[in-house]
């Protein structure tokens, strides 16, 4: 199972004489920099977007579980692979890059305040990596450690190899996710300095990459793209965060929308690029790169409205508990999914085959019992995406290293496998990593 921009920028400020000519410590300072230590309101449409691109995964990802029983036992697979009507359906539930533009927009809001309150890049990498990877490193303990035990319990190598993989596969979110972190300074002070050339660049460089792709074959080759399209999709987020957009008509937003749909629909009616967008997700290709424009467009053009619905206060409240357990939702929503087969196997109850009519029938029933396993995960887990600010700040290089060292260790699952072995490799890394975030106790003021 897989998981499922300004054309005229604004006037450029003349350098001063005195400006770095590297990327400093504080990054690039917006036009009306809110006063050092305030903190802005924060933008309900962007809240709103994380959390319905997070239901949507998981929605997607509940869907996808397809279990029958072989000769050999249960058997997983993906229930919605070959369904000829669901690669169109994935132009819509195809939400990362619509997450990553808000991603890009909380980066960059964040770097700034954090900047302009005289912070340092190492303090806002140590940040964003305290917030996921302290979740990340007890969900990698508790399922490493159950994966051992269900092994000298006698559960079939074959079976826990399966659950491994499937709790494992969504991880790759977060190890691009803290690369990109680590990243964050370095883009934002180019988007205040080459505010069209950098996303420019990085898209010549994700079709460059597709094109060597598909002309050797190399499938290898398409993964230098986590890399092009996710920080193309993420400087998307930049733009968002500069309202840049708003001083274009509507119409003029929604024609550019449909050329570059149109664009898109010509790629993949080619053959060169699968119509299921969720296919292009892996490898990433420049298909979600278009759709990441798609997605910003028809975004700033309802932004308004959604700013306005959302803010009633009873969605305002359920959307911000849903941001503040964003992580554990993502990190335990599979593992809720099989615990909760697992349950159905023991207590012997029906599996019916995936997409048969039983099937959907029974699908109301198991997205609620997901949803509520799900919950019940959050409730116990939810507590250590709080992490108190404590230790001095780091060097930027330092924060850097750590950085390095949490997404190594994701990697090794993602390359290796779930298995108790790999989870003890990755959380020796992931502690080095925040043992290098946090290198001691803060000075007494």
């Amino acid at each position: 199972m897989e998981l499922v921009s300004n054309p005229i920028p604004p006037s450029r400020t003349p350098r001063s004489r005195t400006r770095p000519t590297s990327a400093p410590e504080s990054s690039a300072l917006p036009a009306r920099p809110s006063p050092a230590g305030s903190k802005p309101p924060r933008d309900i449409s962007i809240d709103l977007v994380r959390a319905g691109s997070l239901i949507v995964v998981v929605f997607v990802h509940a869907l996808m579980v397809g279990v029958t029983v072989g000769p050999n036992g249960l058997v997983t697979g993906n229930a919605l692979s070959g369904v000829p009507w669901f690669a169109a359906v994935t132009w819509v539930l195809q939400v990362m890059p619509l997450f990553f533009i808000a991603g890009g927009f909380s980066a960059i809001t964040s770097r700034r305040r954090l900047a302009a309150a005289g912070g340092t890049a190492g303090e806002f990498i140590r940040a964003r990596l305290l917030r996921l990877l302290v979740p990340a490193s007890v969900m990698i303990a508790v399922v490493g450690a159950a994966l051992a035990v269900f092994g000298q319990l006698g559960v079939p190598a074959r079976i826990l190899a399966d659950a491994g993989f499937h709790i494992g596969q969504p991880l790759w979110f977060l190890g691009v996710y803290i690369g990109y972190s680590a990243l964050v300074p370095v883009m934002v002070w180019l988007h205040g300095r080459a505010r069209l050339a950098t996303p420019a660049v990085l898209l010549a460089c994700a079709l460059a990459v597709d094109i060597v792709r598909l002309g050797t074959g190399v499938e290898l080759i398409g993964y230098l793209n986590l890399a092009f399209v996710w920080l193309f999709v993420q400087q998307l987020g930049f733009f968002v965060a500069d309202d840049a957009l708003a001083r274009y008509s509507v119409r003029s937003r929604l024609f550019v929308a449909g050329a570059v749909l149109a664009a898109l629909v010509t790629l993949t009616a080619t053959g060169a690029y699968s119509a299921n967008m969720i296919v292009n997700l892996n490898p990433p290709t420049i298909c979600l790169a278009l759709l990441g424009i798609v997605q910003l467009l028809v975004f700033s053009v309802v932004r308004h409205r959604i700013r306005t619905w959302a803010g009633a206060p009873p969605r305002r409240a359920v959307l911000s508990a849903l941001g503040a357990r964003a992580m554990t939702v993502y990190l335990w929503h599979m593992s809720a999914m099989l615990i909760l087969v697992g349950a159905m196997a023991l207590l012997r109850m029906p599996l019916p085959a995936p997409r048969s009519a039983d099937w959907w029938l029974t699908r109301p029933a198991w997205l609620a019992a997901a949803a509520l396993l799900t919950f019940a995960a959050v409730r116990v887990f939810g507590r250590f995406e709080k992490i108190p600010d404590a230790g001095k700040s780091p060097g930027t290089l330092r924060a850097a290293t750590g950085a390095a060292c949490g997404a190594a260790g994701i990697v090794v699952i993602l390359v290796a496998g779930f298995t108790p072995s790999t989870a003890f490799v990755a959380l020796t890394l992931v502690g080095f990593a925040l043992m290098a975030v946090t290198p001691g106790a803060r000075r007494s003021a």
